[in-house]
């Protein structure tokens, strides 16, 4: 289970889960995947080959043999391949020739295209003619798509000798009240995996597995060579994310109606109510939305990361448009103060630029046409640059304000992080995900442009429609009135 958001701590601006204040996550020097999951593979390799059951037994009377006949506290302390690859040669054919008193051999054979080179023994020993390199590195394939899942079976059978190990060695030991956990781990190995009591055996052999980690430090120097090794020798299983596109929404149809709203307030503002400030300004204000959704349909940008950004600025103008009607007794001229505070930001901009005359190359920012603007109508002296947001409060403040919270928390904010270029839209958009195991499951620059993302259709006609009938509310359109009698 999984923390919900309202049981996270907020602190000093960061949501953090009780239980990661409580605990360190392993690195990747120690973690499964990278480190520990490597290093026992071997054991892996013998559990891939036959009965579940009974191969538990095998590894169980092979390690019970060599705790007899081997001096396992100090040259085998670890059930590593790291472990068994510093020990000298003689020792090696020691461990060897016990291996091959309960394993085939050859089951270890897809270990030879992995160890280090310069490793005569172990490659000599565990090489066979009869497995070929292709079938060799299918097999090693095979068992890291078993082992990347931490929470496998075989990743917790795994797991599980790491911890009988240690019991064999006396460095685990249970008091009398823990009897449940020493019957449990007892069954373990003759348990079918259908079993309805191997899910909880296997919760408590992979926590208590991690707290005996915690405790370790231990060099998995084979787990990084063995990254190193696979990867150069399997190809990258690119692929991305397939887009649903049987639901879209035809976006003529609010181009039609935006547009006719508009031309109605357009020529009001050039035949009738020439001098009318709210009226300019919402009508200005939706323009600019209708301009973006123009962009929208003419370059076919719904699956896109500029579409996003669309939708985004098109919730803000309309967030907006509701902030200036509703605080607009409040404010002596909100509809001049609200054109002044943008143009003061033009101004900001235009007297950095003539203040130090930078020699900066060609550019789509024309300065000599912004300190036009902004002195459009009133001298530049007479207008201030204001560096808050406009209004008191920041944008989530207004959202809030104009009962629109649900709007913020799931869609402005989702694609506010495509508009930064935070990584979790730079992840979603601009990366394709490899499949094969022996890459760690990586990612991969999308230079193609292949992964498209969902369609935004559907929320910018919600935006716009909800847009329309703010405006239309405080400006209604005659011929609809009439309709609607």
């Amino acid at each position: 289970m999984f923390s919900k958001l309202n049981e996270h701590d907020l602190i000093r601006g960061v949501f953090k889960s009780k239980f990661s204040q409580m605990v360190t996550p392993l690195d990747k020097q120690s973690d499964w995947l990278h480190s520990k999951g490597p290093d026992y593979m071997w054991i892996g390799l013998v559990l891939l080959s036959g009965n579940r059951t009974d191969s538990m037994k095998s590894i169980m009377m092979f390690l019970n043999k060599l705790l007899e006949v081997f001096d396992t506290e100090n040259n085998m302390p670890l059930l590593t391949i790291s472990t068994l690859l510093d020990l000298e040669d003689e020792d090696k054919l020691k461990i060897i020739d016990i291996m091959e008193l309960y394993f085939d051999l050859s089951e270890f054979a897809p270990l030879t295209i992995v160890l280090p080179d310069n490793e005569k023994v172990l490659t000599k020993r565990f090489y066979t003619n009869n497995y070929s390199f292709e079938n060799r590195l299918k097999r090693l394939n095979e068992l890291l798509d078993e082992i990347t899942d931490q929470y496998s079976q075989m990743s917790t059978d795994i797991r599980y000798f790491k911890l009988y190990y240690k019991m064999l060695q006396g460095k685990l030991v249970f008091n009398d009240s823990m009897f449940q956990m020493m019957d449990a781990l007892e069954i373990y190995p003759d348990l079918e995996v259908e079993a309805p009591e191997i899910a909880l055996i296997g919760s408590q052999i992979r926590s208590l597995e991690v707290a005996i980690s915690l405790a370790e430090d231990i060099d998995y120097s084979f787990s990084n060579q063995f990254w190193n090794n696979i990867s150069q020798l399997i190809d990258c299983e690119v692929f991305s994310v397939i887009i649903n596109k049987e639901n879209n929404v035809d976006l003529q149809e609010i181009r039609r109606e935006v547009y006719q709203v508009l031309q109605y307030y357009r020529e009001l503002l050039q035949n009738i109510e020439h001098f009318n400030n709210k009226l300019y300004v919402l009508t200005s204000i939706l323009t600019y939305s209708y301009k973006r959704l123009l962009e929208l349909i003419n370059h076919e940008l719904q699956y896109t990361i500029s579409g996003r950004s669309i939708v985004r600025s098109c919730i803000e103008n309309y967030v907006m448009t509701k902030y200036l009607i509703t605080e607009e007794d409040s404010h002596e001229n909100i509809w001049e103060e609200y054109q002044y505070y943008g143009i003061g930001s033009y101004k900001l901009i235009s007297e950095r630029y003539i203040e130090h005359s930078p020699e900066s190359p060609p550019s789509h920012v024309n300065f000599q046409y912004l300190n036009l603007l902004v002195s459009e109508f009133i001298n530049k002296e007479f207008i201030d640059m204001d560096t808050r947001y406009f209004g008191s409060g920041n944008i989530k403040n207004k959202f809030e304000k104009v009962g629109e919270k649900d709007l913020y928390s799931y869609q402005y904010d989702y694609d506010s992080q495509f508009e930064h270029g935070l990584w979790g839209a730079i992840r979603e958009s601009s990366i394709l995900k490899c499949n094969s195991p022996g890459h760690q499951f990586h990612g991969i620059p999308d230079i193609d442009d292949i992964q498209e993302l969902p369609d935004v259709s559907s929320d910018i006609d919600i935006v716009l429609k909800k847009h329309l009938s703010v405006i239309k509310e405080i400006f209604p359109i005659p011929n609809e009135e009439a309709n609607a009698r």
